[in-house]
């Protein structure tokens, strides 16, 4: 399980000295981090959410634990941008994302890979309600106790069954029920058979 905002956690790693070290600090959030789009549109399971800590991160990498030794994220390097506006940063992908992988394949098993077909950006809540989000449904998103964000159809596989159904710039509003702005979520509702999201289209 992910530790939640606010948890006290430990980084341990390497310094910019070489030096293997340790630090006390909390979870701030989960911030998305996105992959530059191709130049020809088209489907990438790329998005993913960060775990981001108060104190800045280890500059070598290195894992961060919870009060248990438990490891619950590890630090690496991730580029944003492109061209010569790309600026790297270190940031902790949750272990979950590994787990899931390392535990199929130890199994003898596939990596989990279905896939919805339909690829989301993050949104402010804020932007959402200029776009005509009715205020409940915004409260229902902010209660969760995640950023302050929801996720919007950006593009849909053709040929899929969600290409029927969805189209760009829809809100995604709940998944299986609960609402919810993770990516994670609907990551792991799509290896089931069947889905069901609540959409809200303007």
């Amino acid at each position: 399980r992910r530790p939640a905002t606010g948890t006290d956690v430990w980084q341990a790693g390497l310094n910019g000295r070489q030096e293997l070290t340790g630090s006390a600090t909390h979870v701030e959030g989960y911030q998305p981090f996105v992959l530059t789009s191709p130049a020809v549109p088209q489907f990438r399971e790329s998005n993913v959410d960060l775990l981001s800590t108060v104190d800045p991160p280890l500059e070598k990498g290195g894992v961060i634990v919870d009060k248990s030794g438990a490891v619950r994220a590890f630090l690496a390097s991730f580029v944003d941008g492109s061209g010569k506006s790309q600026s790297a940063r270190f940031a902790g992908l949750p272990a979950d994302i590994l787990t899931d992988v390392v535990g199929a394949l130890s199994a003898g098993r596939p990596p989990p890979d279905r896939t919805l077909g339909i690829a989301f950006r993050a949104l402010p809540l804020s932007a959402a309600r200029d776009r005509g989000l009715p205020a409940n449904e915004a409260d229902q998103l902010a209660k969760q106790g995640q950023s302050r964000r929801i996720l919007v159809v950006s593009y849909v596989e053709p040929g899929t069954d969600a290409a029927s159904k969805i189209q760009p710039g829809d809100l995604l509003l709940t998944v299986n029920g609960p609402p919810t702005s993770s990516w994670r979520t609907v990551d792991l509702a799509a290896q089931g058979e069947s889905v069901h999201l609540g959409l809200w289209r303007q």
